[in-house]
């Protein structure tokens, strides 16, 4: 702040005031880019915790006795392979794989 004129007024120069509007542009950009981030790995979190349902809903199926590739059927988006279970999201993304133990019959 600076005193102009022989009155003694008091203000902000103009440079003062565009500094201060980039330094507060800065941080909503900032602000902005993290709210994105973090809704991004909020509904990648809920993705996987859905497989995860899904492929213990499955195991269940499979350990009661059900076929594994009736119980493959069944959850669309698991598959069966060898000795394990995969769940991938809509691109293809490996989200959970799940092995059967050595000897475990499925």
């Amino acid at each position: 702040m600076r005193t102009h004129g022989r009155f003694g007024a008091r203000g902000f120069t103009l440079i003062e005031v565009v500094v201060a509007l980039l330094l507060l542009e800065i941080l909503l950009l900032g602000a902005l880019v993290t709210l994105h981030l973090a809704t991004a790995h909020v509904r990648r979190a809920r993705v996987f915790e859905s497989a995860v349902w899904d492929a213990a809903a499955w195991a269940d199926s499979v350990a009661a006795g059900g076929s594994a590739v009736a119980a493959d059927r069944a959850w669309g988006w698991l598959s069966v392979s060898g000795d394990a279970v995969e769940a991938r999201d809509s691109t293809g993304a490996l989200l959970l794989r799940i092995g059967m133990p050595p000897g475990a019959a499925p």
